[in-house]
């Protein structure tokens, strides 16, 4: 891959034998991103009236009553996920004019070689999950009864309910550049990585910044 300007890889999967990038610019490898999200919500209601007449040896009796009772759930939520890029095979070489960017990404070869004029920057990436969900309920009732000791009004009213929350970030698979053999980085700025990690599993090679 050769560019005099920015060269930029997203949600790539490269296996080759010998890969090279040639960038006048930055090089930003990416991981891909998907998002989801939801939102539901439930009302339920009900609703009676009862009535009813009774004779006794104290006459007549009697009631009407009112009654309504319901409730409601709500639900919401959203997730971010990340598969990483791969840059596989024997080498892989990189000139970058600018910077380097690894952003959820993974170079796994035999050898590399990594020349970057500004700064290189690997970060790992985290898949999100965020839900939250509120339910409610509540009653009443009015009513009164006669008898043949008077008119008697009677009610009552009562509710309830909660919410809960579920937040997690998690790193699906560390960014960084993993050799069999040797690995060399040089870079003329600064060196940050983030939850990543350069490895030579033979310890061959060298990092100069």
């Amino acid at each position: 891959i050769n560019s005099t300007n920015d060269t930029t890889l997203n949600g790539v999967n490269v296996s080759s034998q010998n890969t090279e990038i040639n960038a006048g610019g930055n090089v930003d490898i990416n991981a891909a991103k998907s998002t989801t999200s939801y939102t539901n919500e439930t009302e339920k209601n009900k609703g009676d009236i009862t009535a009813g007449v009774g004779v006794d040896i104290n006459g007549t009796s009697g009631g009407t009553s009112v009654d309504d009772n319901g409730s409601t759930e709500h639900g919401s939520g959203n997730s971010t996920s990340y598969k990483n890029s791969t840059i596989n095979g024997d080498t892989v070489t990189v000139n970058a004019g600018g910077d380097m960017n690894m952003k959820g990404a993974n170079i796994d070869v035999e050898k590399a070689d990594v020349n970057v004029a500004g700064d290189m920057n690997i970060t790992s990436v985290q898949n999100t999950e965020h839900t939250e969900s509120s339910r409610g309920n509540w009653g009443a009732s009015v009513g009164i009864s006669a008898s043949a000791a008077g008119i008697i009004p009677n009610a009552s009213v009562n509710g309830g309910g909660g919410s809960e929350s579920y937040d997690s970030a998690k790193t699906g698979k560390q960014s960084g550049i993993n050799t069999t053999g040797e690995l060399n980085v040089k870079t003329g700025g600064d060196l940050n990585m983030t939850g990543a990690n350069l490895v030579s599993q033979d310890g061959t090679g060298s990092v100069n910044v």
